[in-house]
């Protein structure tokens, strides 16, 4: 028998296979930062994403996996041509809001932070149409760090007032 909470939130069946795998693409990223000449991290990460995107496809996250669709764009992109301007902070940070955003889809009633995936969603195709490059500072720009503190407070709040006893 699956309980009320499990059964309202679909991705706690799943939720240590998908933070494995994101896990997994953060490494990537930095290990192909210290080593930009060898392409298999990316390769590496290209097969985290898609681990990653079949299961919020079923269960139609739909900001998260155009995320990650433009994420694996950019990145194979790069496998591809190893000329390709690829910024790994950039990279990075996508990692980071997916984190933050599978984190909030995993909280008992805090609601998703699809603005924020949509918003570095443009970021990363702009990076891949080449239009200047964007880099991780212009994505912190358009993130502004007081929203993003006041939003994690509320996970940590909600999460610790859902476990609280009445």
């Amino acid at each position: 028998m699956i309980s009320h909470r499990v059964a309202d939130n679909r991705l706690e069946l799943i939720k240590e296979d998908l933070l494995l795998a994101l896990r997994r693409m953060q490494l990537d990223v930095d290990l192909h930062r210290e080593e930009p000449r060898d392409l298999e991290p990316l390769k590496a990460m290209i097969e985290a994403i898609d681990q990653i995107r079949g299961p919020l496809v079923v269960l139609e996250h739909r900001e998260a996996v155009a995320l990650l669709e433009a994420m694996r764009a950019l990145v194979q992109e790069r496998v591809e041509n190893r000329d390709r301007a690829f910024d790994p902070a950039l990279m990075r940070q996508a990692t980071e809001r997916l984190a933050d955003y599978l984190e909030a889809s995993l909280s008992p009633g805090v609601q998703r932070p699809d603005a924020e995936l949509s918003r570095m969603k443009d970021i990363l195709r702009q990076a891949h149409r080449g239009d200047a490059t964007p880099t991780a500072d212009a994505a912190d720009a358009t993130a502004h760090p007081l929203p993003d503190i006041l939003r994690r407070l509320q996970y940590t709040f909600a999460a610790q007032v859902d476990v609280a006893p009445e």
